[in-house]
């Protein structure tokens, strides 16, 4: 990731940038040979100086948080729902 990032602060690793943007179809097309040795080397871990101190760790979760919108479908079905009952009710009570 960190050999196919568009560098966009001065050149190298800052603190500001990073590495520079993430450049998604460089990273998953390009050529790029591995760090060293086997990928369960040590030499293969990530470098923890490179990370800020106060960075956070990236959300790992693939299936997400999707409680929130499940909530908003099930209320928008809900009203949707009763505005269609309040309109069926007070049609059939005009004579």
């Amino acid at each position: 990731m960190t050999a196919t990032a568009d560098d966009i602060g001065p050149p190298g690793r800052d603190d500001e940038c990073g590495y520079g943007v993430l450049n998604i179809v460089k990273a998953l097309t390009a050529n790029v040979p591995p760090l060293g040795g086997d990928t369960g080397s040590a030499s293969a871990a990530p470098n923890p100086s490179d990370n800020p101190p106060n960075a956070s760790a990236p959300d790992t979760d693939p299936t997400g948080n999707n409680l929130p919108g499940l909530a908003t479908g099930i209320g928008a079905v809900i009203l949707v729902g009763g505005l269609v009952a309040l309109l069926l009710v007070r049609r059939r009570k005009v004579p």
